[in-house]
């Protein structure tokens, strides 16, 4: 605003200075031998059209620094909306880069939050495996120290008269003892794939936990079935529960995969209905096979009820 405002005062003052000029031009302009002889009228017309003439020479001078002056103002103007948008270019990219800058930074806090999670959980689901590994050590002891209580027991009551009964427990004990010395046991844990439900719990298991679930249901089974047979030759009353193998409900678990618990069950699930059908002389759940029972594929799947989870 300050250089348009010199501006127009010069304009102003160039115009004063021209318009002087023209009237001291006419003014002091030399008469002519002409001028002489004209009447005093006519002088007054000429100075009148040299004044005028002048005027008119200012007004156009005037004219045309305003022109340039608009243009100049118009140049500026362009100038200046240039550069603004120039800056609020700069200024977008610049927002546009520290934001992409930020959404990194987030994202790699994001992941690294997520990472320390992973971790944190692998070293929790590390820490309830040895937790469940040393819970079912213990279990099994205890279950070990009173079964052979209950076995010296039941084998002092019983010699006399649960001779078959005695006979399949010797068996029992000895194969046992030759499954332990062949398998230590050992407990691996797998990614899931298969769910299962007992005792009003979900859990989760690998395909080869799967397979061990069934290993259990048939060979609880087969057992069942000797068991079945031997208090029917000893015309005991029937009882599953009172079978040392029912009570152990461990035979055949090698530690892999799944947890003893989890293997006792469903060996026992297996255990009463062999041991049904070893008892009454029929094959309700099972058929003969390679010169040995086996439990039916359909009766496993029933008892198991796998549910696949991916």
């Amino acid at each position: 605003m300050n250089r348009q405002a010199t501006q127009r005062i010069l304009a102003a003052g160039t115009f004063a200075a021209l318009f002087a000029a023209g009237i001291a031009n006419a003014a002091i302009r030399p008469p002519q031998d002409g001028d002489r002889d004209r009447p005093q009228q006519a002088r007054k017309e000429h100075r009148q059209e040299a004044r005028d003439e002048g005027r008119q020479q200012a007004r156009q001078s005037v004219m045309a620094q305003q022109v340039r002056e608009a243009r100049q103002a118009q140049f500026q103007q362009r100038g200046e909306d240039r550069r603004e948008a120039t800056q609020e270019r700069r200024d977008d990219r610049r927002a546009a880069v520290q934001q992409a800058r930020g959404e990194r930074r987030d994202w790699q806090q994001d992941r690294r939050d997520d990472q320390r999670e992973a971790r944190q959980d692998r070293r929790d689901d590390q820490r309830n495996a040895r937790q469940d590994r040393r819970e079912d050590r213990q279990d099994w002891r205890h279950d070990r120290r009173d079964d052979r209580g209950d076995w010296r027991r039941a084998a002092r009551n019983d010699a006399r008269q649960r001779i078959a009964y005695a006979r399949y427990q010797q068996d029992y004990n000895r194969r046992m003892r030759d499954f332990h010395v062949r398998y230590a046991p050992r407990y691996y844990v797998r990614p899931a794939h298969y769910r299962y439900f007992y005792g009003g719990t979900w859990y989760t298991t690998s395909n080869y936990g799967a397979d061990v679930l069934r290993q259990a249901v048939d060979w609880g089974y087969r057992e069942g079935m000797r068991a079945g047979r031997a208090d029917r030759n000893d015309g005991w009353q029937p009882d599953y529960r009172d079978s040392v193998a029912w009570r152990d409900g461990g035979f055949g678990y090698g530690g892999r995969y799944v947890s003893r618990a989890d293997y006792a069950y469903y060996f026992r699930q297996g255990f009463q209905r062999g041991y049904d059908d070893g008892y009454f002389g029929r094959m309700q759940y099972g058929r003969y096979g390679n010169n040995d029972v086996v439990i039916a594929e359909a009766v496993i799947a029933t008892i198991l009820g796998l549910q696949l989870l991916r």
